[in-house]
């Protein structure tokens, strides 16, 4: 409202402004579970809205591609720096906090939009620091001021990646790097805080890792999503990245694989996640397989001789030692394997029969059913992990 006599503005206060704190902070822990659109419109409202609503709307966060996973990165390096300048604690009130995060990485699809959109600023960054400059003769005697200079070298390297895709050879490489620096970065920031991780990798050029994670000492859920095309110790290598994990309770690892090593994989979930209570394996591809190392615990009777079962008929194939899962497990679900392609598959894969009897043998295992030909995508991930969020299905103690 504009008064004439003296050109001043009144500011008329919105409606947000006028609530009580408290009632605006149970709107804001209700609201803000869309993977952060509502967050973003909340900071365009007001600067008390904005401050009232810091801690919530970044607490369920979804990442689609390397462009979010840097400027995410980046924010949330920034607020931590300047918190930890004025108030020295991570305690605050109104600290944002991250409890709940899905990253989608899908190399594919970041390096097609590279090259639809000749959009290689991020690429640039981190080939301008390891690889030698492009030589291009123009402009060379042209004086330039130093942001030109900048911008011209960013430049060269933009049309120097254009040729690299034109010409076929590797962009993936430099959007993997990229990709897997900012989410460590995230999870550095959001150590203290964070209870629920989902990683969809999709179609990645190699078995993408990330060296460098922190420990997380909130997590208590984690889910590993890969693509069925990729390599078959994905989700050991994936596991391989984290450190141990004490407080983790619930592993997810819902992609189906017949090539996927039992022996290699158990060992590692034991290796990170000492606490685990419940785990979702990937389908069993070989009798010998999963039969030989989900045994449940044996309890020590004296005086009776234990039965030896006859071997399997992939028992000379698969001669690893057992290598359980740890003690606390309470329930393990394994989707069976469609019918194998390959002759070799065929002839050492589970029947439905099989599953029936490992389920009989261990009362924690639930034999669900497959989704391995179900066309994964990163909108079908997103939309799975947001109608979780949603409808409360993440781990929560007082719900177990």
């Amino acid at each position: 409202m504009h008064l004439n006599d003296n050109r001043r503005t009144m500011v008329v206060p919105r409606a947000f402004d006028l609530l009580p704190l408290e009632l605006c902070h149970k709107i804001f822990a209700q609201t803000c579970n869309d993977g952060g659109a509502m967050g973003r419109s909340l900071s365009q409202v007001s600067r008390g809205v904005r401050l009232a609503s810091r801690r919530y709307k970044y607490q369920n966060l979804v990442v689609r591609n390397l462009y979010q996973a840097e400027g995410l990165a980046a924010s949330l390096e920034h607020i931590l720096a300047s918190d930890a300048a004025r108030h020295n604690a991570w305690g605050q009130e109104e600290y944002p906090r991250v409890t709940r995060l899905y990253i989608e990485i899908d190399v594919q699809a970041m390096h097609e939009d590279a090259v639809a959109h000749g959009d290689f600023s991020p690429v640039v960054m981190w080939g301008a620091h390891r690889l030698p400059v492009p030589h291009s003769p123009t402009h060379t005697r042209a004086r330039a001021k130093p942001w030109d200079k900048e911008k011209a070298h960013q430049i060269k390297w933009a049309s120097a990646l254009g040729t690299l895709v034109r010409d076929g050879k590797a962009l993936k490489e430099p959007i993997e790097a990229l990709m897997s620096s900012a989410i460590c970065r995230i999870l550095r920031a959001v150590a203290p805080t964070l209870e629920s991780l989902k990683l969809g990798v999709l179609a990645p050029k190699n078995a993408i890792s990330f060296h460098g994670v922190p420990d997380l000492p909130a997590l208590r859920e984690l889910e590993l999503v890969y693509s069925r095309d990729s390599s078959h110790r994905m989700p050991t290598r994936l596991l391989e990245s984290f450190p141990p994990m004490e407080g983790l309770k619930m592993l997810n690892l819902p992609r189906y694989d017949a090539r996927c090593m039992p022996h290699d994989l158990l060992r590692q979930i034991a290796k990170v996640a000492p606490g685990v209570v419940e785990v979702r394996l990937p389908s069993a591809g070989v009798r010998d397989g999963w039969i030989g190392y989900l045994e449940p615990p044996r309890e020590e009777n004296e005086g009776e001789e234990e039965e030896v079962a006859p071997p399997s008929p992939g028992a000379s194939l698969y001669s690893y030692p057992p290598s359980p899962l740890p003690n606390g497990v309470t329930k393990i679900v394994i989707p069976p394997l469609v019918p194998p392609a390959s002759a070799l598959d065929q002839q050492f894969a589970m029947s439905a029969a099989e599953y029936e009897m490992l389920a009989k043998r261990d009362g924690r295992i639930q034999v669900v059913d497959s989704e391995a030909e179900k066309a994964i995508s990163g909108e079908m991930l997103e939309r799975e992990w947001l109608k979780n969020v949603k409808d409360g299905n993440w781990w929560r103690e007082e719900l177990r």
